[in-house]
C-alpha cells in the first residue's frame, strides 16, 4: 500500500511534476483533474488492499502434512517467517538401524538432536522439531528458504517446488546453490 501512496503524495506536493511533466494548469483551475487523480489513488490503495486480503494464506497448496521418502511426516504451517515445516512423525531411517542396530535405536526412546553443530541444541527433541523455513516465493510454484537435516546436523539453503497439489519436491543446496539434491514428498490424506 505504501508503494501506491508514496507516488500519490509526491505528485501532490511537487509543483514541478504538474508544470513540466503533466503540463496541467494550477490546482485552482484544475479541481476536476485533481479530484480524478485522488480518486484514482484511492482506487489503487483499495485494489491493493483487497488483493492482499484475497490471497488467503490458508489456501496455500503447501500447507498440510507430507510423507517423506523415509516415511516420516512433515507438517507445513504458516509461521512468522513465512512457512515452517515440523517433524510430526518419526520413522527411523534404515541406514541408522543398520549402523547402530535396532535395539540401540529403539533404546533411545525420546530422540534428540544429538548431531546438531551447536552443543546447546543437542538436547532438543526431534519430534515437532522445526526443520524447514520457506521465506521467499521466487515463482508461483517455488519457494526458497532454509532446510535443517537432523540426520547430519547441517542447515542448507534450499527450495520447495510444487509439482501437483499432492506432490512437492524439496531440494537442499551447497556451494552457492550449484549442487542441489532433492526429495519428493506426497501429501498425507486427511482422515475422512
Amino acid at each position: 500500500m505504501t508503494t501506491v501512496l508514496l507516488p500519490c503524495v509526491l505528485l501532490r506536493n511537487v509543483k514541478l511534476w504538474r508544470k513540466y511533466l503533466f503540463n496541467l494548469p494550477p490546482p485552482n483551475r484544475a479541481k476536476g483533474v485533481w479530484r480524478m487523480f485522488w480518486a484514482f489513488c484511492g482506487y489503487l490503495m483499495f485494489a491493493g488492499s483487497t488483493s492482499l486480503a484475497g490471497s488467503d494464506a490458508n489456501s496455500s497448496p503447501i500447507l498440510g502434512t507430507w510423507l517423506t521418502q523415509s516415511n516420516s511426516e512433515i507438517t507445513i504451517e504458516m509461521c512468522d517467517m513465512g512457512y515452517c515445516g515440523y517433524i510430526s512423525k518419526i520413522v527411523i531411517p534404515q541406514h541408522l538401524i543398520d549402523k547402530y542396530g535396532k535395539e540401540a535405536v529403539e533404546a533411545q526412546g525420546e530422540f534428540t538432536d544429538v548431531l546438531n553443530k551447536d552443543p546447546t541444541l543437542r538436547s532438543r527433541r526431534i519430534q515437532n522439531l522445526q526443520i524447514l523455513v520457506l521465506h521467499t516465493q521466487t515463482a508461483p510454484d517455488r519457494m526458497d528458504g532454509k532446510i535443517y537435516n537432523p540426520e547430519n546436523g547441517e542447515t542448507y539453503e534450499g527450495f520447495l517446488e510444487i509439482k501437483t497439489p499432492d506432490h512437492i519436491r524439496l531440494s537442499g543446496c551447497v556451494l552457492f546453490n550449484l549442487l542441489c539434491m532433492g526429495e519428493d514428498w506426497t501429501r498425507v490424506a486427511s482422515p475422512s
